[in-house]
């Protein structure tokens, strides 16, 4: 996996849900019984990843009051609040000592049920690309602008309006070097930034189906009441290791012994991009090294032994 953090975008004054930010940034007003900001953090955790930057603006203090120095499953979390107003591309030009070479990077008002290491996949072999995109599709509605893709190369934006085209889906994987793409301040990552890559062709997205919810409006803040904790309740599915996902070659005990068995990464990403969350059951033995196993089990960038990135259920969603 070329990628262990995840950098959320907090800073938005949420001006759409009128009195229900005066008191409380939009990704900590409670969905169900806990911030929405939670679930995404959750959400990054599972994924394998080791850190997350919150890169606040608005009531910034609230985010490190709750966040900061504190790990989610597993996940350190830092936040950085700017100094001022810089829009979603100028907050990490701000925040640039704080980033790794490669990171994801998290809208952090909105919950897309996918596989964010669909976009690790593959991007350690191509040099070309800056950033990478997931795209949500078969969105209903004209809420949101639409995305033009050809293969993996994002070719155009489109204003919002009813299409069958995918939606910005709000989860990126992003090298640090397209920082110094931002030149202006306040800059915007959505109108500014991703147009300027995608003309370079340095701007890659991947489509996915799934389901998708964005806070900031008031109707859709409250179906997220029910949706997003039912996203949040996702069946499991618990896997042997030895004749299982590896050859039983006689007690493997070294990481050099492991041998996948043929099929058995794609079936792993099957129940990732269904929905389940994947465990991989290890002897007593190997919990002291546990973080060498998983770094084996990472190797195909699918999902770590305890990760997983619903996409379908058995049954509907709410609302």
């Amino acid at each position: 996996m070329i990628a262990e953090q995840a950098v959320f975008l907090v800073g938005g004054r949420g001006s759409r849900l009128g009195n229900l930010t005066a008191e409380t940034p939009k990704p900590m007003l409670h969905v169900g019984d806990r911030p929405f900001l939670d679930y995404l953090l959750e959400e990054a955790g599972r994924f394998g990843l080791k850190r997350a930057l919150l890169l606040g603006g608005y009531r910034g203090d609230d985010f490190r009051d709750r966040y900061h120095g504190k790990t989610i499953r597993g996940m350190h979390v830092t936040t950085f609040t700017e100094p001022s107003p810089a829009g979603t591309a100028g907050a990490l030009a701000q925040a640039a000592a704080e980033l790794d070479d490669t990171f994801f990077l998290v809208n952090g008002d909105s919950f897309f049920d996918c596989n964010w290491l669909a976009l690790d996949q593959a991007a350690g072999s191509d040099a070309s690309w800056l950033a990478r995109m997931t795209l949500a599709s078969g969105i209903d509605g004209d809420r949101y602008g639409r995305v033009d893709i050809a293969g993996d190369d994002v070719r155009s934006f489109l204003p919002a309006g009813a299409s069958s085209l995918p939606i910005n889906a709000g989860i990126y994987l992003v090298r640090k070097a397209l920082l110094p793409r931002i030149a202006v301040n306040p800059c915007s990552l959505e109108t500014d930034i991703l147009p300027l890559l995608a003309r370079e062709g340095a701007l890659q997205g991947t489509v996915a189906s799934g389901v998708f919810i964005d806070i900031g409006i008031p109707a859709d803040f409250a179906r997220a009441q029910q949706l997003v904790p039912w996203i949040a309740r996702r069946p499991a599915a618990f896997l042997d290791r030895d004749g299982v996902i590896n050859e039983d070659s006689g007690y493997v005990h070294k990481e050099s012994e492991f041998r996948w068995i043929e099929g058995a990464r794609d079936a792993i990403r099957w129940l990732n991009d269904t929905g389940y969350f994947v465990f991989v059951m290890l002897p007593p033995e190997f919990w002291s090294s546990f973080d060498a196993w998983k770094e084996t089990l990472l190797a195909g960038r699918f999902a770590a032994p305890t990760s997983a990135g619903g996409r379908r259920r058995s049954t509907s969603p709410p609302g």
